[in-house]
């Protein structure tokens, strides 16, 4: 979700089952549910990670499982010796591309050229005078990062323990942002008596975020490349001599405005395990998730467009508090009969409680920046601004599982789920989930351990439904929003329709097949792992267009539903194993196809700007006018005098895509592309020698497409934008078959605020060298109170191979649900280099 300091994560598997509704998976952390924000758990805390993608394996945690679920389970203290852990590291990072802008003296020249087309007066003059800035480099840098991690483990059979600290300082690449973390954690188990076991997990973190100060989709708009960043005055610039509008000077912004976020999270965990008789485990836990988050932002009168319009400074404080408990409560019984038939049963069920509540205050017209927000009343009391909101919900569940195994060979799993959801309406809040999986360990039957091949081979299936409850709290209940209008100079306090009720308001629900198969072969050292899966989700939630008469525009509904299918295939090779020398390679590479089934009446949906849905179509297509060159001539108009009225040469041409004779806009909408890749993967390696190794990692994606919406500008030649540097000459009389507007002619015919144009779609086709890693260990068998040292550096995007040119990086996700692959120009993802050191005492 971009590359900026303390961003967060966005992560689909197989594909994205719903299109309102949330589409990340669930993230479990040491067993608490829903604990997803990953800033705060320090990486190398980290003992393992498991994706869990099929039915069954997926349906044990309800709902909540609907998109998958990843498992996060931390270090634990073994049993032995106390030992100390020491990671340092510290990098660097750089902005790994640069746009290709014109540079200041192509920018004036096309300015010039502009106003000859339309008749306006010529903004530079003397071009001796242009000056040239390169705002990408006036408002990056090469940015630190420094990691410290402490940790401490170990412990008896009765007692173990795992404690670590961490400090985390990552300087962002743009100037004046960056993220810090402080990061405690406590993993005790302590076996009080033979049937009685009881244990704590405890993260505590405390965050700072100071955000970036430059929206850089119209910070590489508005700050011309003609433009320098100080006036003869040396005073900020902040007026365009092209067209005298006023922008935000980035490097004015970077240098004044102040806006940082602060968090604290305390997320613990504690279980107790009893057996009172052999094979009986009865474990119930209680955790609970506090985050606490602060934004402060300062916008001061000295700013130059606030100096310009005299509104003095400006503070907004935002506060956010949520809570979580949850409570899980399992008994399970494992036997067996006659040594063929093993049983394990588990039922339970589980209880959690969500809360979040949060206000803001905004206030202007501050008369000096002394105090900033620290005393709001100091501002403008005339303009200030404010809101609080609360919210709480709360989930019930039963589960029971059946693992049943005949003679090892032959296995079968039933998983039953009921979940109760506060977020849906009354007659709906209860669903029942169940799901089933068989496996078949080929490799144990005596006909496949005959051919001498195999050394595993197992043959595995599922089926299962799961529901789909994530969307924001009160939306099945009908709710009233606040207006302030202000009636002869009097504020008045008022009232509008918000939702209105949906007493049916049900689960989304997701039925899943998958078969799949394992093999691995010459003692494991090759194995192979493949998957085809089946996944279709009905009763989508959706906010769907309603009469107006009703006096509300839309309403929240169950209408829809969407496939995805494809397959996964994971391949490990141990090529040498020596004692001196090894080498490992792993591959994996998937293939998701989504397809919407079915949206009600509608024709289609507009998602947001270049984005739709069409029944049996990629959710998410993007669409346009598709643009076919230009113009060439005068005659070539007269000939077509419908087609485009006010045309010129050298002025945009676009297909006639309804095929009514002329250029409809909107209505000349084709589809462009999608996100959707036709394969996606990686390839490691991983290769030793003596105390040397060597780690290395390749990404990439096939056949997707990425829409830039900031391109429309930067193509087509907006007045007051920066452009690209175009491939060829510009249309004129000199060159009257370019394919490239004639400066000026953006006005004509093309409306690219509102309206989405083919050259913003491009192939999104990558492969980044995703990680190089080398290391060395130091031979410290001699040195009693070490028991390891090894020292390594990092490299992280070293290169990226594609012919994505809008965007800085072609591995973009976009801000909705189905939107995926829409490159909105966020923060860019950094190249680094770092140097660090473990050891183990």
């Amino acid at each position: 979700m971009g590359g900026a300091p303390g961003s967060g994560t966005s992560i689909r598997i197989r594909g994205g089952n719903s299109i309102s509704a949330n589409n990340e998976p669930l993230y479990v952390i040491d067993g608490f549910i829903g604990g997803g924000d990953l800033n705060s758990i320090n990486p190398s805390d980290i003992e393992s990670i498991e994706i869990l993608k099929d039915a069954t394996a997926t349906s044990i945690y309800g709902s909540r499982g609907a998109n998958g679920v990843i498992m996060i389970t931390t270090k634990k203290g073994k049993e032995g010796r106390s030992k100390i852990g020491v990671n340092f590291y510290q990098g660097f990072q750089a902005l790994p591309k640069k746009l290709p802008f014109m540079d200041g003296y192509e920018r004036a020249e096309f300015a010039n050229a502009y106003a000859e087309f339309t008749g306006g007066p010529t903004p530079f003059p003397d071009m001796g005078k242009v000056q040239n800035t390169d705002w990408q480099d006036a408002i990056t840098r090469v940015a630190p990062v420094t990691n410290i991690d402490l940790s401490i483990s170990g412990g008896t059979k009765d007692f173990l323990h795992f404690i670590s600290a961490n400090y985390y300082n990552q300087e962002g690449i743009y100037k004046s942002s960056g993220f810090t973390r402080y990061q405690t954690r406590i993993n005790l188990d302590k076996k009080l008596y033979d049937w009685l076991k009881i244990g704590i997990n405890v993260n505590a973190s405390s965050l700072h975020t100071d955000n970036p100060k430059v929206d850089f989709y119209n910070g590489s708009r508005l700050a011309l490349t003609c433009i320098p960043v100080y006036d003869e005055n040396g005073e900020y610039t902040y007026k365009s001599p092209i067209n005298s509008e006023l922008f935000n000077n980035p490097v004015a912004m970077n240098n004044l405005l102040q806006t940082d976020t602060y968090a604290k999270r305390f997320l613990a965990n504690f279980y107790v395990e009893i057996n009172p008789i052999k094979n009986l485990v009865i474990r119930s836990t209680v955790g609970g998730d506090f985050h606490s988050q602060k934004t402060e932002r300062y916008e001061p009168g000295i700013l130059p467009n606030r100096a310009e319009n005299k509104k003095g400074g400006l503070a907004r404080l935002d506060n956010r508090d949520y809570f979580s408990i949850l409570n899980e409560n399992t008994i399970s019984y494992t036997f067996d009969i006659n040594e063929i038939h093993n049983f394990t049963a588990m039922g339970g069920f589980t209880i959690q409680k969500e809360s979040a509540s949060s206000n803001y205050t905004k206030v202007e017209g501050f008369s000096n920046d002394i105090m900033k927000y620290n005393k709001l009343s100091a501002g403008d009391p005339s303009t200030a601004t404010y809101d609080s909101d609360a919210t709480e919900n709360q989930m019930l569940s039963y589960l029971g599982r059946v693992n049943y195994s005949l003679m090892n060979k032959y296995l079968l799993t039933l998983v039953a789920r009921y979940d109760g959801s506060s977020r849906l309406a009354m007659n709906h809040k209860w669903a029942f989930f169940p799901s089933a999986a068989l496996a078949w360990r080929l490799g144990e039957e005596q006909f496949i351990k005959d051919l001498d091949i195999f050394y595993n081979l197992k043959l595995r299936t599922s089926y299962g439904l799961i529901g789909n409850q994530a969307i924001n709290t009160y939306q099945s209940l009908a709710s009233l929003n606040v207006v302030t209008p202000t009636l002869g100079g009097n504020k008045y306090t008022g009232y509008l329709l918000g939702n209105i009720a949906n007493p049916d308001l049900k689960w989304e629900t997701t039925s899943q097949f998958d078969i799949g198969l394992e093999a691995a072969f010459f003692n494991g050292r090759l194995s192979f792992e493949f998957d085809y899966y089946y996944k279709e989700t009905k009763d989508l939630l959706m906010n769907v267009e309603i009469p107006w008469t009703s006096g509300y525009r839309t309403q929240l509904q169950n209408i829809g539903k969407v496939g995805n299918k494809g397959f996964d295939l994971m391949v490990n090779a141990g090529i040498i194993e020596q004692k001196d020398f090894g080498l490992d390679l792993n591959f994996n590479i998937s293939r998701n196809r989504n397809k919407v089934l079915d949206i009600g009446d509608a024709d289609y949906i507009d998602v947001q700007k270049g984005v739709r849905l069409y029944k049996d179509k990629p959710a998410g297509v993007f669409v346009g006018a598709v643009y076919e060159g230009t113009w060439k001539s005068q005659a070539e108009i007269d000939a077509n005098p419908n087609y485009m009225p006010g045309a010129r040469p050298g002025t945009a041409r676009f297909v006639d895509v309804n095929e009514n004779g002329k250029y409809d806009g909107v209505g000349d909408y084709a589809i462009l592309g999608n996100a959707e890749a036709d394969f996606f993967g990686g390839l490691g390696a991983n290769a030793r020698y003596k105390q040397f190794n060597l780690e290395l990692f390749f990404q990439g994606s096939y056949g997707n497409d990425i829409l830039n919406p900031a391109s429309n500008y930067f193509f087509f030649g907006d007045f007051g934008s920066n452009l690209f540097r175009f491939d060829g000459k510009p249309w004129s009389e000199s060159y009257p078959n370019s394919n490239v507007l004639a400066p000026g002619a953006f006005p004509y015919n093309i409306n690219v605020n509102n309206l989405n144009y083919s050259p913003s779609v491009q192939d999104g086709s990558y492969l980044k060298f995703k990680t190089l890693k080398f290391g060395y260990t130091l031979p410290v068998k001699d040195i009693s109170w070490m028991n390891k040292c090894n020292i390594y550096v990092i490299f992280n995007n070293l290169f990226t191979w594609t012919n994505y040119k809008w965007g800085y990086d072609p591995d973009v996700t976009g801000n909705h649900a189905v939107a995926r692959g829409v490159d909105d120009m966020a923060y860019p993802q950094n190249r680094s280099f770092q140097i660090g050191f473990n050891v183990e005492f």
